[in-house]
């Protein structure tokens, strides 16, 4: 992270989104976890957030009962708490889940999604 300013932002974003994670747990079957990428020179249009369940089924679940609008809904409040306003937060979305990357890639995540 090249400056203070970046690193005191990207601070602010792991406890948003921190707090998000874990009422989505609360909320919706199967999601385990969250990660994010961002490049702090196209912020905040670079923001990417990963969300992953434990299965390809409880993703789909997901999918039928509308809680990828919630999942978004809760993260889009919660950065928006600490001043990030996202327009669209679904273009800052991504889905994943446990079952998909030990098929595809060994269980290695940081291969996955870096």
């Amino acid at each position: 992270m090249p400056n203070k300013t970046a690193r005191k932002l990207e601070k602010q974003i792991v406890k948003s989104l921190t707090k998000s994670c874990e009422n989505i747990k609360t909320q919706v079957p199967g999601f385990e976890w969250l990660t994010h990428n961002v490049d702090y020179g196209r912020f905040p249009q670079s923001l990417i957030i990963t969300c992953v369940f434990d299965n390809n089924a409880s993703y789909q679940t997901a999918c039928t009962v509308s809680h990828e609008y919630l999942i978004g809904e809760i993260i889009r409040s919660d950065l928006s708490a600490i001043d990030i306003d996202l327009k669209n937060i679904h273009k800052h979305l991504c889905f994943d889940t446990e079952e998909a990357c030990a098929a595809e890639s060994t269980g290695n995540w940081n291969k996955r999604l870096f």
